[in-house]
């Protein structure tokens, strides 16, 4: 039994809106690529570079660690000069 060679499938991305939200979305499918729900809720079908958004996301949680951080040290140097 022969089997059909395996076709490359493009990934499609759903638009930000249905992917915050976990809906399916018909976007990429759409020839002007304005996904349904975005239409029906009269809003802007817009679809973000995913390594932009990991790397962005990434270094927004970076940060705020940093800063938690340096706000742990100032508040444990504090209560150590109150007490010694």
């Amino acid at each position: 039994m022969a089997t059909a060679p395996s076709e490359s499938r493009e990934i499609l991305r759903p638009c930000d809106l249905c992917r915050r939200g976990k809906r399916r979305c018909d976007g990429p499918y759409q020839p002007d690529r304005v996904c349904s729900r975005c239409r029906q809720l009269s809003k802007v079908c817009s679809y973000v570079d995913p390594a932009e958004y990991t790397g962005s996301t990434a270094q927004r949680y970076i940060d705020a660690l940093q800063a938690r951080c340096e706000k742990l040290k100032h508040c444990s140097s504090s209560a150590f000069r109150r007490h010694f």
